[in-house]
Parts: C-alpha cells; structure tokens; sequence
C-alpha cells in the first residue's frame, strides 16, 4: 500500500489517505481560541470509513467528528504511543 502525506488544504497539518480503501489519519495543528479538543495538537483517524474514537473504539456509523469532538479528535500526544495508527 502506498502511504503518501499531503498537505491538509485550508489547515495547518497534513493529512494521509490509503489509496482504495475509506482510511485517513489527519494531523492538525492545535488552535489556543478554539474549542477545548482542538486547542493541541490533534488527530482525526477514519479507518473503514469511521470515525476512531480517543479509545480506538470506532464511532456510530454515520457519526460526524463535530457531534463527538472529545472523542474524535484526538491528542497528537496520546496517538504517538498507540501500537498501530488506528488503535492503541
């Protein structure tokens, strides 16, 4: 599987995508003015075309990173000791 990161448009951060499949690991860079789990470093991870959650579980199909922003995004600091990149 090619991995490639590309600069995430609009954002500061990049964002990885796997090619044929519903995968993407977003990096954002943390906003201090924003809501509370946006103000760090911060990951959003789709796998299977799902939202993971801060505990690897993936979300409700259909759910929206705006309607569980605790759990979607998650901090840049605890995704780095996870064991793979879509759970820890």
């Amino acid at each position: 599987m090619t991995k490639k990161f590309k600069r995430n448009p609009g954002k500061q951060g990049f964002v990885w995508r796997a090619p044929k499949r519903q995968d993407s690991v977003r990096i954002h860079k943390g906003d201090p003015g924003s809501q509370y789990a946006t103000q760090v470093d911060h990951v959003v991870i789709n796998h299977r075309g799902r939202v993971v959650g801060r505990g690897g579980e993936l979300l409700p199909a259909g759910a929206r990173i705006q309607d569980y922003p605790r759990e979607a995004h998650i901090p840049l600091s605890e995704w780095q000791v996870w064991r793979s990149w879509h759970a820890p």
